[in-house]
């Protein structure tokens, strides 16, 4: 995030509260098959992945969420 941003006046801290994130399907063509760009292998259960996300701060401690997404 821009530094202007994070802080528009000396006095004042922005910080991200809501993160959501579509990734487009793309897809590539290998040795004459069309895989997926950003593609995983394995890891599905009962039809649903645990996408995890790493957050960075300024200052500290990065932190994780992660949430179920559907494989596809």
């Amino acid at each position: 995030m821009p530094q202007n941003l994070l802080h528009p006046l000396a006095s004042l801290d922005n910080s991200v509260v809501d993160v959501n994130s579509t990734i487009a399907r793309k897809t590539v063509l290998r040795r004459g098959k069309r895989v997926g760009y950003f593609e995983s292998v394995g890891g599905c259960r009962n039809r649903r992945r645990t996408v995890t996300v790493t957050f960075s701060p300024e200052r500290g401690p990065t932190s994780r969420a992660s949430t179920p997404a559907a494989c596809r």
